[in-house]
């Protein structure tokens, strides 16, 4: 199993966990490679938008569903299903942290996976 924590570093993972253990909730979700979970929240695409970083990490972690990732330039960048929208997170190896958390809806921010990933089993 990968854990988001396993994916962004740990120290970013760190700092993100106290966070989240702040607020009384477990850091310690796991998503399998095929990215299988039933925990989605219900949660609207504009809500995800204009909440914290903090809160944004906190529903990623427990409420995502990890699909794959992608190298861009000098940056990682992870896909999460969101139940009816996705979340990538862009991840820069060279400042070990997370230096943006992008939410979408439109196929066309999807077409940098379509040669890599099915997502037929999102029933979208």
């Amino acid at each position: 199993m990968i854990s988001f924590w396993d994916k962004i570093g740990k120290g970013e993972a760190s700092r993100m966990s106290k966070s989240i253990k702040n607020k009384g909730l477990s850091s310690m979700a796991y998503f399998s490679p095929e990215g299988i979970t039933t925990n989605i929240a219900m949660i609207s695409i504009d809500d995800f938008k204009v909440a914290s970083f903090e809160k944004k990490c906190e529903l990623i972690t427990l409420n995502t569903t990890y699909i794959t990732s992608r190298n861009e330039e000098s940056k990682k960048v992870y896909l999460y299903h969101a139940g009816k929208f996705f979340v990538e997170v862009i991840y820069s190896p060279q400042l070990k942290r997370v230096i943006m958390i992008h939410a979408f809806n439109d196929q066309v921010n999807l077409l940098a996976y379509a040669e890599s990933v099915s997502l037929e089993s999102l029933d979208l």
